[in-house]
This record gives structure tokens, sequence and C-alpha cells, in this order.
């Protein structure tokens, strides 16, 4: 399979874990596609190694600066902790070679505990070129609402991308997607995944809800799209665990109740020290942080709104 990830080299470690939880539950040689602003020359030998003991490689991917610079990010944007690498993947169809005329793209605060196999060899329909995940229905319309086009064609989350990059050269490029920012930044409320969506609204299809089990999915009395009625039972037991909240599972105060699948594969990185650090540091973040949590159960447990997580 060829695979894109995107991230930093503050992300490395994730990435690692990413890597390592694909490798072990699809044996055979792959190839990682990674699309950055900049390793170390230490991290890229650390990944290096995860991959040639299975066989697979890794190739990476510099974007142009004068290029990254038209994409807002920082302040005044309504996400300014986000840096340039949020962008990364919409430059798959630019930097990766021609001869790659599909990949799988993974978000890497992400574990693939099964395989992938069903996945990688979906048919695309006809006129269709990305497969991807629907959003839970509330997110769906807002999506839709905010990009100006009809619910029925619905809102897929960005963390899992099964894409045709050849049919998506025949009208895409990184070009195309700056432009479209340019034009409509007043609604982008999610970055790239806005873009793709609004780009890509009638040539996407969905995929199955197991690969790509997000934090909302996995709330209880969670409202899942009609498409997923008969799949409820794939959150208890995905192929791909995605930790999409603020509080990820190397954060202390994780709560998601697969925060142990992505320590189980972080034992078999380099990173297999590392323990769990606070999300929130200062009094004033912790303050807020426990407000908000107590302010959260309790209108959970009044039915009034969804926060709790499902027990596994």
């Amino acid at each position: 399979m060829d695979l894109l990830l995107t991230f930093d080299d503050n992300y490395t470690q994730h990435a690692g874990v990413t890597i390592c939880s694909l490798l072990a539950n699809n044996p055979g040689a792959h190839t990682f596609h990674v699309i950055s602003d900049g390793i170390s020359d230490h991290n890229r030998a650390l990944l290096a190694a995860l991959c040639d003991a299975s066989g697979s490689s890794i190739r990476y991917y510099s974007v142009d600066a004068a290029t990254a610079a038209q994409f807002p990010v920082g302040e005044g944007t309504i996400n300014p902790d986000l840096t340039i690498a949020t962008y990364f993947r919409l430059f798959m169809a630019d930097l990766l070679p021609q001869s790659v005329t599909k990949v799988l793209y993974i978000d890497c605060d992400i574990v693939v505990d099964g395989t992938l196999e069903g996945l990688w060899n979906t048919t695309f329909q006809e006129g269709k070129c990305i497969a991807a995940l629907e959003e839970l229905p509330t997110l769906a319309d807002d999506g839709c609402r905010r990009m100006g086009y009809p619910p029925t064609s619905s809102y897929f989350n960005a963390g899992v991308l099964l894409v045709d990059l050849g049919q998506l050269r025949t009208f895409y490029t990184v070009a195309v997607a700056a432009n479209f920012i340019r034009e409509h930044h007043a609604d982008i409320r999610y970055h790239d995944q806005d873009v793709l969506n609004a780009l890509l609204r009638d040539r996407k299809q969905f995929f199955p809800l197991r690969y790509n089990v997000m934090d909302t999915y996995l709330m209880k009395r969670a409202v899942l799209p009609p498409r997923y009625a008969d799949q409820r039972q794939d959150v208890r037991r995905p192929t791909v665990i995605h930790y999409t909240g603020e509080v990820k599972p190397w954060h202390r105060e994780s709560r998601n109740p697969f925060t142990g699948k992505y320590y189980d594969y972080l034992r078999t990185t380099p990173w297999r020290d590392y323990k769990p650090l606070p999300k929130f540091t200062t009094l004033k973040a912790k303050a807020v942080y426990l407000t908000k949590h107590w302010a959260k159960t309790v209108l959970d447990v009044l039915g009034l709104r969804t926060y709790r997580y499902i027990s596994l």
C-alpha cells in the first residue's frame, strides 16, 4: 500500500505509533509518503528503522515556502494554535510522484488495530475519487451549510481518506485549494477538511464506520448517520481508532476508552518509556478544564447533552 502521513517534528512519536500499529496488523512491504516542513535527522532515522524492520520504506516531501504562505494559520484564524501542517494533505496531488495513482491518507492521532485490506481494495464508483467516513448528522449539516451546498451531499471527516490520485489530478491542484480559501476564508472552520469537502462534494463516497471510529462516535447516545445504523457494534471493535478530541491519549486527562491501545503500540516503538503528561498545565487552564468537565457531566447525567464515553 501507498500511505500518506503529514506531521511536523513535534508529532514524530505519534506518527511512529501510527506506523507501528499499521505494520503490526498489515504484513507486507508498504511505502509511507510523508509531507512535512522538516523532520530532524534523528527522528527520520528512528522512523526509517521502524519501516525497514518490516521491509517497508518511508519517503519525505517538502512544502514550498512560498506556496505554504498562501494558507492562513496563527493569529487571526479560528484555531490560532494550528500550524501550516494542518494543510499538508492538500498538497498530495502535487507532491506525490505521478507513479502513485492511489494513496491512503491517515492522520497521526490514529491507531490502526486491524487489517486495512478491505479499505485499500475499495472500488470507486463512477465519477468518485475519494472515500471517507461520514460525520455525525449535526456536524455534517453544519459543514454543508457553511460550505454552501445541499445537506443531501453530506460531509466527511478527512482523518482517513482513500484517494484515487489519478482522477483527482485531472481537476485538482494545491493552487485550486489556495484559491478556494482566499474566496471563502470567512466560512472555513475546519481548515483543509472544509476545503476538501467543498471541492469534492460530488466526487466522494463513504466507507464503513470501522475504518475511522472517532471520539464523537464513542459517546453514549451518539446519533449515527443512517448509513451506519447497522454498524453500531463496530464502535466497540474498530479497525481504525481516531483520537479526534482535544485531549489525546498521550495526555493524562484522556478518558477515551481506547487510550490503552495507544500505549500497547507505543511500547513497540523507540518512545516506549513515554509517560502521559497533563494537557492543561497552568492554574487557569486547569480551572477551566475542570469547570467544563463537571458542567458536561451534569448535562450528560440530565440527558441534555452527550459527553460521556461508552463503556467497553
